[in-house]
């Protein structure tokens, strides 16, 4: 039984399902008999019994007499020092997040939540959580079929591709729909040359899995060439989903046909 919530954790939860609020100045306080007199006509003992007894497990989790059946479910704690927005469970095998779980629920540090992936998809998953700002926390190949709990402390978190970033438009495919976009905050310049992060957004899914890009960029504006220092590919649109990997350039210049989108990139970041 609660009896109060963490100012914390209810502003979390207003601010993910975008309530705004204001604050006022605490009421008086209520006198201790008064408050255990309204108590009492809902507050109702519950006693725990120890459970009947279980032989020893000799056998791994799932296992049932005659069969095999996987048992996925883990409990999932929070044991960061702030509340957790999201969280995606998905099969290794898959390039997807999918859903996120919590839905408008906001898990403050401290709490549990109960995760039942299909056992049909197998025992294998990643797990994926969601702090403020677009920080995340992940945990990879998990054995669900052994695990019971799964914990995050809040001391492995990344920032999200997108976070503190301000993309702006820069080129979009005549045919392609694949469209470029430039953070001007990270244009460098040494002489002729610029550097720069790059996103590309793929009008169309490549055979490879990705739906979009980020690259750090380098263009010599006097002689028109381009080369990709780093790139790191995404299953989904905006740098969401799946983090597919990151590969080094070629360090090879190539130069920029007039009437492409590397064109209109270049128009954009050498005027500045």
């Amino acid at each position: 039984m609660n009896f109060a919530v963490s100012l914390q954790a209810l502003s979390d939860f207003l601010r993910k399902n975008n309530v705004s609020v204001r604050t006022v100045e605490r009421g008086a306080a209520v006198d201790t008999v008064k408050l255990a007199e309204v108590m009492r006509s809902f507050t109702h003992r519950v006693e725990c019994l120890d459970p009947p007894a279980v032989a020893a497990q000799s056998s791994p989790r799932g296992t049932v007499t005659g069969q095999t059946a996987n048992n996925t479910t883990v409990l999932l704690w929070n044991r960061s020092q702030e509340s957790i927005f999201k969280i995606y469970v998905s099969p290794q095998n898959s390039d997807k997040w999918g859903t996120d779980l919590l839905g408008l629920k906001v898990l403050s540090a401290g709490e549990s939540f109960m995760l039942e992936p299909p056992a049909t998809q197998g025992c294998i998953f990643d797990v994926r959580v969601e702090y403020k700002g677009g920080r995340y926390e992940q945990k990879e190949r998990q054995d669900f079929c052994t695990l019971y709990e799964l914990a995050f402390s809040g001391e492995s978190q990344q920032t999200s591709a997108t976070a503190g970033l301000n993309w702006v438009p820069v080129a979009v495919g005549a045919t392609s729909n694949d469209k470029i976009y430039v953070d001007p905050a990270t244009i460098r310049r040494d002489g002729n040359l610029r550097r720069f992060w790059k996103l590309i957004d793929y009008g169309s899914r490549s055979s490879s899995g990705w739906q979009s890009s980020r690259s750090f960029d380098e263009i010599d504006c006097r002689e028109e060439r381009t080369r990709i220092v780093e790139i790191t590919s995404f299953s989904e649109s905006m740098l969401q989903g799946r983090n597919i990997g990151t590969q080094r350039g070629s360090g090879s210049w190539s130069q920029i046909a007039p009437g492409t989108l590397g064109e209109g990139v270049m128009r954009y970041v050498c005027a500045r």
